[in-house]
């Protein structure tokens, strides 16, 4: 997937790290997530990279 982000691939792998983990830690003690939890929990939490709104999937918006 082709990003027009500004964000430099360093950034954005540390941000994914850190997704994967805030990820693994808020659903620790869950042994089987649904598919909306999952949704909704990328909405709320996002990344924690800097994007430009240009940067927004149009699917997003």
């Amino acid at each position: 997937m082709q990003s027009d982000s500004s964000t430099c691939p360093c950034s954005a792998a540390l941000s994914r790290q850190l997704l994967q983990q805030k990820f693994l830690a808020d659903f620790a003690t869950t042994e089987h997530i649904a598919k909306i939890t999952v949704a909704n929990w990328l909405l709320e939490q996002g990344s924690y990279a800097t994007r430009t709104a240009n940067a927004v999937s149009p699917l997003l918006r």
